[in-house]
């Protein structure tokens, strides 16, 4: 929901929540789904740093879990990051 608002603020506190008690549930399949997202809003709102953190976490879910679609798709999402700030090396 929060997501869809285009609102990367509303959204990255929503989605810190979730994050939270996904952790506690040790559920590691939306967990890393939710890190993507939080990435995601994170580099919408410009705040690079915390995006490419949740893009690190994710993306180590994905590849201990050999999800490559979903691996691929956040490597593509995290360069595209990269591009957006300016940061080509």
């Amino acid at each position: 929901l929060y997501t869809e608002s285009k609102n990367p603020i509303a959204s990255t506190d929503a989605l810190e929540h979730a994050a939270e008690a996904l952790e506690n549930l040790s559920d590691s399949t939306l967990l890393s789904a939710t890190y993507h997202d939080l990435a995601l809003s994170y580099s919408a709102a410009k705040d690079y740093t915390k995006a490419f953190a949740f893009f690190t976490k994710t993306i180590a879910i994905r590849k201990a879990q050999h999800d490559t679609l979903n691996w691929s798709s956040s490597l593509f999402q995290f360069g595209g990051a990269y591009h957006n700030k300016g940061q080509y090396k």
